[in-house]
C-alpha cells in the first residue's frame, strides 16, 4: 500500500508539475498577447492626440487601459512635446503597485526590477514619423502570483485525491465508487427556476464518471444556449409588441382561460386591473353584437379549418364609449388528438385611424367619381394620371386617349404656349391657379373652361401630383355675349343706347379726318314729364316706343338712331355737309313728331312735339363724341327757350360762357391732384335725447386765392358727367375712409354722402360703394347716401334701382331738401328712401301761425304715411326745437347745433357732446 502510496504521490508530483509549467506557458503568452493588443490600441489612439499635444487626453487613455489592464505600468515618451520643450525627451505615464494606480515619475526612474514583460511600441505620425513610443511593463509577480495559487490547488487536491486513494483502500470498492457519486448527486441538485445547475458540474477526477459528468455538462451547455436564445427572442418580441402597440391575447378554449397583456387594456382606456377576472365573456362584452357574431363566424371557420388563420375587424367600446376599430388576428397552437382546438393566441391591433381613412379615401373616391365636374389628376411631369368620367363625357375622348397625356395636348392653339408655360409657373410657385381656358373635344370642337388648378406635395414639399378642376362655361360665356348685346341696346326702344353710339361714331370721326362730314341732332320731347306724372311710366314707356319707332321709319340707312336716355333721341347723320339739308331733315323730323297721335283704351289720343338741337363737323376739324353731344344738348337748350316744338344749331358764341366753365373745370381737376378738395362734417343730432346720431360729409374747396368754397360755388361749372363721377367718387372714398378710422376710435357715427344726378345716372354707383365699404371693413349701416329730390324726379326710374340696390346691401337712402320739387303721391309712394331731409326753407322762421308750421305737419304726416323717417334741416334757432318735436320731427342739423367742421374740430366737439349727454 505504501508503494502504491508513493507511486500516486509520484504521479502527482509529475502531473502538477507539468500542468503548472503548461499553465504558465500559456499564461505568458495570454500575458503577451494582451500587452500586444493594448500596444497596437494605445498607439493608435494617442498618435492624433500626440499630434495635437493633447497631453492631458492621451494621459486619460493611459489612465483608463491602466484600470482596465493589470499593468505594472505604461509609460508614454512624447518626441513632439519634448522639441518644444527642449528636451530629449518628454514621458508621462502611471504605475500600479498593490492596486494602487499613481502617475509615472520620470525623475525616479524606471527602477522596479521583477518586470516579466517589458514590451513597447513606437509611435507613428500618418507619414510613418516616429514621434514617440509607449511602453507597458508588467510584473513577474502576476505569474509568481498566478503558479503559487496553481501550485496551492495542485498540492490541495494531491492530498485531497491521497486522502481519497487511502479511504478507498480502506473502505475499497465501496467508498470508491459512493463518494464520487454523492458528490455528483448533490451537484445535480437544482432550484425550481432554473431546473439546471448554475454552473458546470465539476469533474470528479474519476475517468469512468468524468466522462459522463463532461457530457452531462454540454448538454446542460446546450440547455442554457437554448434558454438565452429564447429568452432573447422573448425581449425581440416583447419590443416589437411595444413598438408595434399590439394587443395580445391567449385563449385556452378547454377551460375558458383568458389572457390579455397591459396594452390591450391600455388600447381601451382601462388598467388591465380593472377588468379583471379575464374571461371570455370579458371579450364577447366590449365587442360590437354585430361585429360579435362576425367574430364567432371566423372563429368557428378557423376551427374547421377553412381558414388558416382567424381575421376579424370588429368594433370595441372604448372605457369613454367611443367605438374603435379593432383588427383581430389569430391561430390555434394546440389541438386535441381528436381535432378539437385547445390553446390560441393572437393580437389585437387599433385600426381607427386607418378605417377612417379609409372611409375618407372611399369618399373622395366617390366625389372623383360622380362630380359633375371634370378632374385630371396630373403627376409631377405634368402627364394625366386619372380623370373621372364627367370629364370624359364633357369631351368625348376615352381614358386611354387622356392617360399619359399633358394638358397642353387638349388645349386650343389660342392658348399660347407662353400662356401655358406662365400657368405652368404660378402653380409651382403659388401652388394655385384659377382662369379661363379654351379646350378641344375630341370633334374638333372648341370650348371654354373655367379652371382651378392645385398643386399637391410631399411631407417634403416636392410637387407630387397636379389637380385641375373643369367647369364647363359656355353657357356663361353665351350669357356674357347677350349681356354685351343688352349693354349696347336700349331694352325699352330697341335702339342702340349711348355706349354703341360712342363706339359707332368714334368709327365716323376717324374717317372725318379724310374728308367725311356728320351732323349731330339732339331730339328732347316737350313737356313729357306731364305724361309721367298723369298717366304714369307704362303709358310713357309706351309713348316713347311709338317715338322710337316713328323716328326709325325716316331716318338714312347709313345713320345712326339712339335713344340716349329719358325722353332724349341721337340721330347722327353721316357724310353730311349741307346746313340746309340738316335743317331740312330736322324740320321733317318735327313735323312728323307733331303728327303723332298716342292713344290707348285708358287715355285719349295725344299729341307730341320736340325741341331740336343740332351740330356739325366742319371740314378742317375734328373733335370728340362728347364734345358734338355737348354742343347738340346746348343747342336743344336753345330750341327749348324758343318755346319747344323748333330747332336750333349750335352757336359757337353762346359757348363761351361754357369756355370760361371749362377753365375752372381743369382748375378743378388741379385742385383734385393737389388735394386742396377737404370734407367738412355737419352733425344731426335726436332733439329729445341731445344724442348725435350721424354726421353729414360735406365737400369744400380750399381754393388757393379765394379761400373755402363750398360746391354751389364751383360743382355747377362742371358739365361732363365723368369729372362729376369723379368728384363725388373722391367725395364717397374719403368719407367711408371716415367712418373706418371713426370705429377704430369707438366713435359710432352714421355719415351721410351726398350723391349727384350723373351719379345716380351711372351703372356703376352702387358697385363702387359696395366695393369701399368691403375695402374700408365698414359694415353698410354706418353709410347713408343722400339724394337730391330734383335728381330723384328727373331720374325717377334710376333712383328708385339706386335706391332699392342701395338698401338691399344695408346702406340707407335719404331724399335731400324734400319739398322744393313738385313731387307727387305717387313720386313718394315709388321712391323706397328711408329719411326725408326737409329743406331749411320751411325751417327758418318757423312760428306756429305761419304756413311753414302747416307744411311741416303736412310733410311730417305723409312722412308717417309712408313709415320715413324725417330730418329738419337748416336748424339755426334753438327756439324752433320745441316746434319741431311737437310735430313729431325728432331729428334735426343746423348752424344752432353746430356749424360744418374739419374732422379735428368735430372730432373734438362730438367727445365734448358724448361727455355732456
Amino acid at each position: 500500500m505504501l508503494v502504491i502510496m508513493l507511486s500516486i504521490s509520484l504521479v502527482i508530483a509529475i502531473y502538477t508539475t507539468i500542468t503548472l509549467s503548461i499553465e504558465k506557458q500559456v499564461l505568458s503568452k495570454h500575458i503577451n498577447k494582451q500587452v500586444e493588443m493594448s500596444l497596437i490600441t494605445l498607439s493608435n489612439n494617442i498618435a492624433p492626440l500626440m499630434q495635437a499635444y493633447a497631453i492631458n487626453e492621451y494621459k486619460k487613455i493611459i489612465l483608463n487601459e491602466a484600470r482596465e489592464r493589470n499593468y505594472q505600468a505604461i509609460v508614454v515618451y512624447d518626441n513632439q512635446f519634448a522639441k518644444i520643450l527642449n528636451r530629449d525627451n518628454y514621458v508621462s505615464g502611471v504605475t500600479k503597485v498593490n492596486g494602487e494606480i499613481s502617475e509615472y515619475d520620470e525623475e525616479k526612474g524606471y527602477l522596479f526590477g521583477d518586470e516579466f514583460v517589458i514590451t513597447s511600441m513606437p509611435i507613428e505620425s500618418p507619414n510613418g514619423e516616429e514621434i514617440g513610443k509607449v511602453k507597458i511593463s508588467v510584473s513577474d509577480s502576476i505569474i509568481t502570483d498566478k503558479m503559487y495559487e496553481s501550485l496551492f490547488h495542485a498540492v490541495l487536491s494531491g492530498l485531497i485525491l491521497n486522502a481519497v486513494i487511502l479511504s478507498i483502500l480502506y473502505f475499497l470498492l465501496q467508498r470508491f465508487v459512493s463518494k464520487p457519486l454523492a458528490s455528483l448527486k448533490l451537484q445535480l441538485e437544482v432550484d425550481e427556476v432554473n431546473a439546471i445547475p448554475n454552473q458546470e458540474l465539476k469533474l470528479s477526477g474519476y475517468n469512468e464518471i468524468d466522462g459522463f459528468i463532461r457530457v452531462v455538462n454540454q448538454m446542460f451547455s446546450t440547455i442554457k444556449a437554448t434558454r438565452m436564445k429564447l429568452l432573447e427572442e422573448q425581449r425581440d418580441l416583447n419590443s416589437v409588441i411595444a413598438a408595434t402597440k399590439i394587443g395580445t391575447w391567449y385563449w385556452n378554449i378547454k377551460s375558458g382561460e383568458v389572457k390579455f397583456n397591459e396594452r390591450w387594456a391600455e388600447m381601451l382606456g382601462y388598467r388591465l386591473a380593472e377588468l379583471e377576472p379575464l374571461t371570455f365573456k370579458t371579450w364577447e362584452k366590449l365587442c360590437h353584437p354585430e361585429d360579435f357574431v362576425q367574430s364567432e363566424e371566423q372563429l368557428k371557420r378557423h376551427f374547421e379549418g377553412s381558414l388558416e388563420v382567424y381575421e376579424c375587424q370588429c368594433r370595441v367600446q372604448h372605457k369613454s364609449g367611443q367605438w374603435l376599430w379593432i383588427l383581430a388576428r389569430g391561430q390555434v397552437v394546440k389541438w386535441e388528438k381528436t381535432g378539437e382546438p385547445i390553446e390560441m393566441f393572437g393580437t389585437h391591433l387599433d385600426v381607427t385611424e386607418k378605417s377612417h381613412a379609409e372611409e375618407e379615401l372611399r369618399m373622395s373616391a366617390s366625389v372623383f367619381d360622380n362630380t359633375r365636374e371634370g378632374i385630371l389628376i396630373l403627376d409631377n411631369l405634368g402627364l394625366v394620371r386619372r380623370v373621372n368620367e364627367a370629364f370624359i363625357s364633357a369631351n368625348d375622348y376615352s381614358r386611354e386617349e387622356l392617360l399619359g397625356h399633358s394638358l397642353e395636348s387638349i388645349l386650343d392653339e389660342s392658348e399660347s404656349q407662353v400662356r401655358y408655360a406662365e400657368l405652368k409657373q404660378k402653380v409651382l410657385s403659388n401652388g394655385f391657379w384659377r382662369g379661363e381656358l379654351w379646350l378641344v373635344r375630341k370633334d374638333g370642337q372648341v370650348y371654354p373652361e373655367l379652371v382651378s388648378i392645385t398643386a399637391v406635395r410631399d411631407s417634403q414639399n416636392r410637387l407630387s401630383n397636379v389637380v385641375a378642376l373643369f367647369t364647363d362655361i359656355s353657357r356663361l360665356k353665351e350669357q356674357e355675349k347677350q349681356l354685351e348685346l343688352l349693354a349696347l341696346y336700349d331694352p325699352l326702344t330697341k335702339l342702340p343706347n349711348r355706349n354703341l353710339l360712342v363706339t359707332k361714331v368714334s368709327e365716323l370721326l376717324k374717317f372725318n379726318e379724310f374728308g367725311r362730314y356728320m351732323a349731330v341732332l339732339f331730339i328732347d320731347l316737350d313737356e313729357f314729364k306731364k305724361i309721367n306724372d298723369s298717366f304714369g311710366h307704362e303709358v310713357g314707356d309706351e309713348a316713347l316706343k311709338l317715338l322710337a319707332s316713328t323716328l326709325s321709319k325716316n331716318i338714312p340707312s347709313n345713320d345712326i338712331l339712339v335713344r340716349w336716355g329719358g325722353d332724349e333721341f341721337i340721330i347722327v347723320l353721316n357724310n353730311v355737309r349741307s346746313e340746309a339739308k340738316v335743317k331740312s331733315y330736322a324740320s321733317k323730323l318735327l313735323n312728323i313728331i307733331s303728327t303723332m297721335r298716342f292713344k290707348t283704351d285708358l287715355i285719349h289720343p295725344q299729341s307730341f312735339s320736340a325741341s331740336i338741337g343740332v351740330t356739325m363737323t366742319e371740314a378742317d376739324s375734328v373733335t370728340d363724341i362728347e364734345q358734338l353731344i355737348r354742343q347738340a344738348d346746348l343747342a336743344m337748350y336753345e330750341s327749348k327757350l324758343q318755346g319747344g316744338n323748333s330747332m336750333a344749331f349750335f352757336n359757337p358764341e353762346h359757348d363761351r360762357s361754357k369756355r370760361k366753365r371749362h377753365a375752372k373745370k381743369r382748375q378743378l381737376e388741379q385742385a383734385v391732384s393737389e388735394n386742396e378738395l377737404e370734407l367738412y362734417f355737419q352733425p344731426k343730432m335726436n332733439l329729445r335725447s341731445n344724442e348725435v346720431i350721424g354726421a353729414e360729409a360735406l365737400l369744400r374747396w380750399n381754393h388757393p386765392d379765394k379761400g373755402v368754397l363750398t360746391p354751389e360755388q364751383f360743382l355747377f361749372d362742371i358739365e361732363t358727367p365723368a369729372q362729376q363721377c369723379e368728384i363725388g367718387d373722391w367725395v364717397m372714398t374719403q368719407a367711408v375712409h371716415q367712418v373706418s378710422e371713426w370705429m377704430k376710435c369707438g366713435m359710432d357715427i352714421q355719415l351721410s354722402i351726398n350723391v349727384s344726378s350723373y351719379q345716380l345716372d351711372d351703372i356703376n354707383f352702387t358697385s363702387r360703394l359696395r366695393a369701399l365699404l368691403y375695402q374700408y371693413k365698414v359694415p353698410p349701416s354706418y353709410v347713408q347716401i343722400e339724394i337730391l329730390e330734383s335728381s330723384a324726379l328727373e331720374l325717377v326710374e334710376r333712383a328708385q334701382a339706386v335706391i332699392e340696390r342701395c338698401q338691399s346691401f344695408g346702406v340707407s337712402v335719404a331724399i335731400d331738401d324734400f319739398g322744393t320739387g313738385y313731387s307727387t303721391l305717387s313720386y313718394l309712394r315709388d321712391l323706397p328712401a328711408d329719411v326725408l331731409k326737409v329743406d331749411k326753407s320751411f325751417i327758418i322762421g318757423l312760428q306756429k301761425d305761419s304756413k311753414n308750421w302747416g307744411l311741416l305737419k303736412a310733410v311730417m304726416s305723409l312722412a308717417s304715411t309712408f313709415d320715413k323717417t324725417v330730418v329738419a334741416e337748416g336748424l339755426e334757432d334753438w327756439d324752433a326745437k320745441e316746434l319741431l318735436l311737437e310735430v313729431g320731427c325728432e331729428i334735426a342739423q343746423g348752424y344752432a347745433i353746430a356749424r360744418p367742421m374739419k374732422i379735428e374740430q368735430f372730432n373734438r366737439w362730438y367727445r365734448q357732446e358724448q361727455v355732456a349727454v
